[in-house]
């Protein structure tokens, strides 16, 4: 049985000399070259177990040269007070005492100590603060010029920049990819074609550039973002925008062509509402935003357009804070705020220059526009000119038309919201419609709370605030067809709660003055009238509450058709010098109506003004407003009744249906044919023009008692005969029977 062989390498092997003597056993020269062979391969397996573990594989940590220990083994390693790790390349056992160091206990070298520099470094790297250790590419222009050596490597930037602190992350080298393009920011590309490619889900400003503050460095870093189409996380931080000066390139003056950010093709969401954007001061026209063939939302910067340091021009302009253009489809705009911008804050309106061919394509569709805080617009705060179906709604617009400027200039314009469809007569070539506009506040405007003019199709206006505006809370004036506003509050304006002065969109065969307009509303506390309708409307239909304005409660064209019905209208003409009434009417329908006037000394508002032949059912009113007064006197516009109407006047009486009329003198008064009897005198000969006959008043009959004076009956402009003539004289003291015996006589009898 052979011993175990003693440890060590044996330099070399002994050869039995022809003088030894041949001896056996442990120590007979016999055994001695296979021994020293043996001890020899017990080496070499040593050693490469000590290369395996110089290279830190299979290495334990079982202590420290200050604590000490007793090393069994060579995968057994101690750390010393350099945080280096060492392991025993010598015999074993070894013993380390407390307090040593590999210097104390047996040196560093071959047959010795050594250090594990894979241990080292692992642990180094595992510390809390290993990272130090780890190279880092320093910004993306080094980037560029690294080339990859091996498919999907990474490499960490540590900023876009270097000084900016912003920016920078891990990217990998995407060997697949020899196409894509820069685009300076999530794919870099190295002057050797290799792509690196930001390892990110989405990006800030800072990614591609931007700093804050450096209106060069921001404008091209939002730019680069919004062309690369990334994923936008949310932005924080604060940009300055630059003044490009684009020249207008042959687009008429008045387009937004001196814009400074384009997006272009975007969808998804992006959320800018904890960063601001400022415009530089000193530039009359330039657009900060132009947003086309985007879909998704976006929520806007607060944006900052130093108008007070500016010199507004003359003439009208279109630029906004931002446009909404060509292409744009399901596409939400929040915005966090507008402030002094010198022009519009958001506009919806497609150009040629967006990159149509004719404005028949790319209509802006199904846009929302949730606008808070926009406050000293020059121009207007929200414009709608080219779209279908747009909403504008949950709005906070304030002090359009602004002259905090640096000349003080007052715009053309100056509405909180504006809606102008560019058409042509009659609606002609409209690309306006289908706008709603809900859930807002529209104050402080230089001019109205809302303009909606030039063509009106399908505007839906409702539960908004128009308050406290210089001029209206709201006119329309334009070819309308379908208008319907409701809930509203049009209260505390400079002028009237409502201005309706439209005509008719015949370019779309709708008839002339059939408006299909039906308001539902509040209108208080105005400077003029609650109510006005300029355009002698057909179709127009209201309801509401109208009290305490300055001028009439509601004022009817009277060539018009209008509806009133379900209103309270109370304590008009307040302050007034000149008469007032609740109803300034025309020839319109009024139904459960109630009017008063707590005290006339303050309210100067008689209940009507009849100026048209008219009807009135369910009309309630109170003792101080029980007075009328009648256009030109002419019995003819008595109103129609249901037989409960009670009012007074100077020019007489109305007792359900039975009107009694002061005296008239000479001339021709124009008579109803909708009372059952009516009482007249007159101090001079006159004519009395009844209705027309025809087939619908056929039959139709009312008494006439004449108190004094002598009067001619005839037919209103001639149109049918009296007793087959073309007048009969009436008497003071007599009573008639008047009655239509056809469609072309008005019979006179005496009772």
């Amino acid at each position: 049985m052979s011993n175990k062989n003693p440890p060590g390498w044996v330099d070399s092997i002994y050869q039995i000399k022809t003088t030894d003597r041949v001896q056996g056993g442990p120590n007979g020269v016999i055994n001695a070259a296979p021994i020293q062979l043996a001890q020899r391969t017990d080496a070499l397996k040593g050693g490469l177990n000590f290369v395996t573990t110089l290279s830190g594989e299979d290495v334990q940590f079982v202590g420290s040269f200050a604590e000490g220990f007793t090393l069994t083994n060579a995968n057994q390693a101690l750390r010393n007070s350099d945080s280096t790790f060492y392991v025993w390349n010598g015999q074993f056992d070894k013993v380390v005492p407390p307090g040593s160091t590999p210097e104390t206990t047996g040196g560093i070298g071959d047959h010795a100590w050594k250090d594990i520099a894979n241990l080292t470094l692992r642990t180094q790297v595992a510390a809390i603060d290993g990272l130090k250790n780890i190279g880092r590419c320093p910004d993306i222009a080094t980037l560029r010029q690294t080339e990859p050596t091996q498919e999907m490597q990474l490499i960490d930037v540590a900023e876009y920049m270097s000084g900016w602190f912003h920016g920078g992350g891990y990217y990998s080298y995407d060997a697949m990819d020899t196409e894509s393009e820069d685009n300076g920011g999530s794919i870099i590309v190295t002057s050797g074609g290799a792509r690196w490619k930001a390892l990110k889900s989405d990006y800030l400003p800072g990614d591609f550039g931007a700093i804050g503050g450096d209106e060069d460095a921001d404008t091209r870093a939002l730019q680069l973002m919004f062309d690369s189409k990334e994923n936008i996380a949310p932005v924080t931080g604060d940009f300055a925008l630059k003044n490009f000066n684009r020249p207008s390139a042959g687009f008429d003056s008045w387009m937004t062509y001196n814009y400074t950010l384009r997006l272009d093709g975007y969808h998804g969401y992006s959320d800018f509402s904890k960063s601001t954007i400022s415009l530089p001061e000193g530039v009359a026209r330039i657009t900060a935003v132009i947003i086309t063939n985007s879909s998704g939302t976006i929520v806007l910067p607060k944006i900052f357009g130093n108008m007070q340091g500016t010199t507004m021009p003359f003439n009208y302009i279109d630029d906004g804070a931002i446009r909404v253009g060509a292409g744009c489809k399901h596409l939400t705009i929040v915005g966090s705020g507008i402030y002094h911008y010198p022009g519009h804050g958001i506009v919806v309106r497609h150009y040629l220059q967006d990159g149509i061919s004719s404005l028949d394509e790319g209509i802006p569709y199904d846009i929302t526009i949730i606008a808070n805080d926009i406050r000293h617009c020059w121009q207007s705060g929200i414009v709608l000119i080219t779209g279908n179906t747009i909403r504008v709604r949950d709005f906070d617009v304030q002090y359009s038309g602004s002259t905090q400027n640096a000349n003080g200039r007052v715009a053309t314009v100056g509405h909180n919201i504006h809606c102008e469809g560019v058409a042509g007569a009659g609606g002609l070539n409209n690309l306006l419609r289908n706008v709603s506009i809900y859930n807002g506040n529209s104050f402080n405007a230089r001019m109205h709370g809302l303009m909606a003019h030039t063509a009106i199709d399908n505007l839906r206006v409702y539960d908004n605030n128009f308050q406290y505006n210089v001029l209206d809370g709201a006119r329309y004036e334009g070819a309308t067809h379908s208008l319907r506003s409701n809930g509203n509050k049009y209260s505390n304006n400079g002028s009237r709660g409502v201005t309706f002065n439209n005509g008719s969109l015949t370019a779309a065969g709708f008839p002339e003055k059939q408006h299909d307009a039906w308001f539902s509303d509040t209108y208080e506390h105005n400077g003029d009238d609650g109510f006005t309708d300029l355009s002698g409307s057909k179709g127009l239909n209201i309801s509401g509450t109208i009290g305490l304005n300055g001028g009439h409660g509601i004022t009817l064209q009277e060539n018009g058709l209008q509806t009133l019905s379900n209103m309270v209208i109370y304590n008009n003409g307040k302050g007034a010098t000149s008469q007032k009434y609740g109803i300034n009417g025309g020839a319109s329908s009024y139904s459960n109506i109630r009017i008063y006037n707590d005290d006339p000394a303050l309210y100067n508002q008689k209940a009507f003004n009849f100026r048209g032949v008219c009807s009135a059912r369910g009309i309630t009113t109170d003792e101080n407003s029980s007075t009328f007064d009648v256009l030109d006197g002419h019995p003819g516009n008595f109103p129609e009744n249901d037989g409960n109407l009670r009012l007074s006047s100077v020019y007489g009486r109305i007792v359900g249906r039975k009107m009694y009329v002061m005296n008239k003198g000479a001339g021709g008064w124009r008579m109803p044919n909708t009372y059952d009897h009516i009482e007249i005198g007159f101090t001079a000969p006159a004519d009395m023009l009844f209705p027309a006959p025809t087939e619908k008043n056929t039959q139709v009959s009312f008494t006439l008692a004449i108190t004094t004076g002598v009067a001619y009956v005839k037919i209103l402009q001639g149109q049918g005969t009296v007793n087959g003539v073309t007048q009969f004289e009436v008497k003071g003291g007599v009573s008639y029977k008047l009655l239509y015996d056809s469609s072309t006589n008005l019979k006179v009898t005496v009772i």
